[in-house]
């Protein structure tokens, strides 16, 4: 092949691995492609950290190996969010917004919350949604283990030329290689602006909005790890499953209703004590009938100390009898 063949291919190729990997925004004009921003507070993760930080998330590189100690990933560390400020040029045309983010290893989190806030003038901004709230519930449950994803709202339908990605950190870190806006149809540049103005200053927005999505990502994650555990559960009738998926169906529904009317904000008294509410405490409830369907056994054991134990699913198997046998063990 002769170099421009050579070139187109390597082009094609590049856009089906994209398409691939972060969906069907992909095939759409990136408009932050080569844009200026601003980074708040200046990234400081040493493994990643270089003078190129100020150009790479809009270079249209990702990352290749592992995530967090190449120079083309931008990294923070012990912060509770990281501000990137994208400056479009003008006022544009918003359908979707992908940010490609990794974890699963070495004390790293998936982010808690990525918000995307719009301003036509830089000086009053709204918030269109929640990266992280839109991908859980169109691509599922993060996985277990390392793996890179490409957080994904595709139908923010909003406009503005300054925007404000918010990651928000569930852990110790933050991490990005690569942020994606795109254009959406002329149409929204006429449209009523979207989304609920908020704070210009980032720390009262964040603290305003923390306690909100922490207690709305709790509930996308418990319904997915139920829903999750009902279809691995094999041994259900099928009219008991149909049931106990509508009661799935039925509890998400008024979760969703709820957040939609900022049921979950500002709560100054709010411990974490499970379950949040009725809608919660029927998951916990589908959990219990899921058991007894599988014929699930009660029985007690201590936990390892920094395990992380999950909500839902079934519980591991009893490890087996201490040699020579004997005891009762607790069971």
């Amino acid at each position: 092949m002769n170099d421009e063949t050579t070139t187109m291919f390597a082009r094609f190729f590049f856009f089906i691995v994209l398409s691939l990997f972060c969906g069907p925004l992909a095939a759409q004009e990136n408009i932050a492609l080569g844009k200026k921003y601003t980074l708040t507070p200046k990234p400081a993760y040493r493994h990643c950290t270089d003078p190129d930080d100020i150009v790479q998330l809009t270079d249209g590189q990702t990352t290749k190996g592992y995530f967090w100690t190449q120079k083309g990933t931008v990294g923070w560390q012990s912060v509770s969010y990281a501000v990137i400020q994208i400056d479009l040029e003008k006022v544009e045309p918003i359908r979707g917004v992908e940010v490609t983010t990794a974890a699963g290893v070495a004390g790293v989190t998936w982010p808690r919350a990525v918000y995307v806030l719009v301003s036509d003038d830089g000086k009053t901004y709204r918030n269109v949604g929640d990266v992280v709230t839109a991908d859980l519930k169109a691509n599922g449950l993060f996985p277990d283990g390392y793996a890179i994803r490409c957080l994904t709202a595709k139908e923010l339908e909003t406009r503005g030329r300054f925007v404000r990605i918010v990651m928000c950190s569930s852990g110790q870190f933050i991490f990005t290689d690569e942020i994606r806006i795109f254009r959406g149809p002329d149409s929204l540049l006429q449209a009523e602006p979207k989304g609920e103005i908020v704070p210009t200053d980032i720390d009262t927005f964040f603290r305003r909005e923390q306690i909100e999505q922490s207690v709305i990502r709790r509930f996308i994650l418990d319904v997915g790890g139920v829903r999750r555990l009902l279809a691995e559960t094999t041994e259900i009738p099928e009219g008991k499953r149909t049931e106990l998926s509508r009661r799935i169906d039925a509890a998400e529904q008024t979760i969703n209703r709820l957040a939609e009317e900022h049921a979950f904000r500002d709560l100054q008294d709010f411990k974490t004590i499970f379950p949040y509410n009725d809608s919660h405490a029927e998951l916990f409830r589908i959990q219990a009938e899921i058991w007894n369907a599988a014929g699930t056994a009660f029985r007690a054991e201590a936990a390892p100390t920094w395990e992380m134990t999950p909500l839902f699913g079934q519980p591991p198997p009893p490890p087996p009898p201490p040699p020579g046998g004997g005891g009762k063990g607790g069971y």
